[in-house]
């Protein structure tokens, strides 16, 4: 860590944070804007049956690589680990613009996600070099703050983009803020970390296993999340796998003098809560708040913009709590009442919106999402601003990396298991409808009929069938919306359960001194 007493090392230091707040906002806000433009996308370069797996290889790559470069910045230092971060994902979003075909698109945002891990892994680490415990919970809530704005210009801008210049400059728009977070980078942050161990070696049995067993499992939740296949072999057989290098991993760590993961660290009680919390906090924001889109365009019949305006609240009110209680703890050190308030505010906002209907107001979406978006405020700081002050220096980067390893796990397996009950729930109504329909729909219907997103299209198909179905079809398109729509008070529900657990864990946080 970084004394602060001279003047000239508090302005690096405030640039380095700066520099750290630009490189967090380009692939959170890309992680925003990418579903908006989706449909401008497929309809462009094709690839309707592959459309999760832009989303899903993105994530995927992002929670593979995150623990190791966090272990690896705890021995080679931040500064070019994390510049490289930058350039990959600079690299990536390139490619992605000038995509062709839907397989190129993913592997794009595949390496946007090996890019967006390296620079999510390592950021945190870098505020905690440079400032002492008493000042990072202040910054890291201004970090929050970052990534509630761009999650919130992150679909405005798409729209605009998309509506203006063409979709290939939701990718090309991250270039010059990339160079310009890049030169940042190499103005103000240190060559080296100060807690780089020049006698450290690389764990490469240990990243090898680590990235086999991370990689079967996400792939596995990954084929759960899009096409339902729990029991498929596919499957099956990625869960086996993974769950044999867990058992080669966890051998291999206790071995190593320097492992990617120290088990060891599972034995503070402060790191192992704040590492479940995650975990679920990301299962259920993550796996529920996938269908805000849908619920609005396809239960509500509004447009992606609508989207963005409603999820704006929710974003805005996240701002302001995030910042509220970085100041707090930084003041205090307190952070239990803060955490607990936090997760109930969550689960109250989840609860109420189990109960949304088609004919919601608007303002019941705005208050639903500012109680959320509250709760989400004053929890989203303070992780890192505590695991920062328990653990050894030579520790920092691989302890923070997992809490954000847990957060990207936990939306892995957050949207399989949710989506999961959404998909059965509403299959289980579509089956019910009676088999005459195969001769008196049109065959576009018949050919969607268990994708939601046919909902979008309501109007087109109703004026594309025969007139003597139109009134009929209507009808059908109606219940099917309000099925939908319980599918998805079905996903909040759940997610209002996982954060309720979430308070009961959180109980169980002891106050610690945080160290300097």
């Amino acid at each position: 860590m970084i004394s602060l007493k001279d003047d000239t090392i508090k302005k690096r230091a405030f640039g380095a944070f700066l520099s750290v707040m630009v490189s967090y906002f380009i692939p959170s806000m890309l992680q925003a804007s990418v579903g908006t433009a989706m449909p401008q996308i497929l309809n462009d370069i094709g690839g309707m049956s592959m459309y999760w797996w832009v989303f899903d290889a993105f994530t995927l790559s992002m929670a593979l690589v995150i623990p190791i470069f966090g272990k690896l910045s705890d021995i080679f230092g931040r500064k070019y680990l994390y510049i490289t971060g930058l350039v990959i994902f600079i690299v990536a979003s390139f490619f992605g613009g000038i995509s062709h075909n839907i397989y190129w698109l993913i592997g794009a945002s595949a390496a946007q996600g090996v890019g967006g891990g390296a620079i999510l892994a390592i950021g945190p680490a870098i505020i905690g070099d440079y400032f002492p415990s008493k000042e990072r919970g202040k910054y890291q809530g201004f970090v929050g703050g970052v990534l509630a704005v761009a999650s919130v210009l992150g679909p405005l801008l798409s729209g605009y983009l998309v509506g203006t210049v063409g979709w290939r400059w939701v990718f090309f728009i991250n270039i010059p803020i990339g160079l310009g977070a890049i030169l940042m980078d190499f103005i103000f942050l240190s060559k080296t970390s100060p807690n780089t161990d020049k006698n450290a070696t690389i764990d490469y049995r240990g990243i090898t296993t680590l990235s086999v067993m991370l990689f079967s499992m996400l792939l596995g939740f990954t084929y759960v999340s899009i096409d339902n296949t729990w029991f498929e072999r596919q499957t099956l057989a990625l869960f086996f796998l993974s769950a044999i290098f867990f058992f080669i991993f966890y051998r291999v760590e206790h071995r190593q003098k320097n492992p990617v993961i120290d088990f060891k660290l599972f034995g503070n009680e402060v790191f192992s809560i704040f590492n479940i919390l995650s975990f679920l906090t990301e299962f259920a924001m993550y796996g529920s708040f996938i269908y805000i889109p849908l619920f609005v365009e396809a239960v509500q019949g509004k447009t992606a913009l609508n989207t963005g305006v409603i999820l704006a609240p929710m974003m805005l009110s996240a701002i302001l709590t995030s910042i509220i209680s970085g100041i707090y703890f930084s003041k205090t050190g307190k952070y239990k009442l803060i955490t607990i308030t936090g997760i109930i505010l969550m689960a109250y906002g989840l609860y109420r919106m189990s109960y949304l209907t088609p004919s919601s107001s608007d303002m019941t979406l705005y208050i639903d999402m500012i109680i959320v978006g509250l709760g989400m405020g004053l929890e989203l700081s303070i992780p890192f601003s505590v695991l920062q002050g328990v653990v050894s220096k030579k520790e920092l980067g691989v302890a923070l990396s997992s809490e954000r390893f847990f957060n990207s796990v936990g939306g892995v397996v957050g949207a399989a298991v949710i989506g999961t009950v959404v998909n059965t729930y509403y299959e289980d109504k579509i089956s019910t409808l009676p088999k005459i329909l195969n001769y008196v729909m049109p065959k576009e219907f018949l050919q969607w009929m268990n994708n939601p997103q046919l909902l979008m299209e309501k109007q087109r198909i109703i004026s594309s069938s025969p007139i003597f179905a139109r009134s009929t079809l209507e009808s059908l398109l109606n219940e099917m919306t309000n099925w939908f729509s319980q599918a998805i008070n079905n996903a909040f529900f759940i997610a209002f359960l996982v954060m309720a657990s979430a308070a009961v864990v959180a109980i169980f946080l002891k106050r610690v001194k945080i160290t300097n």
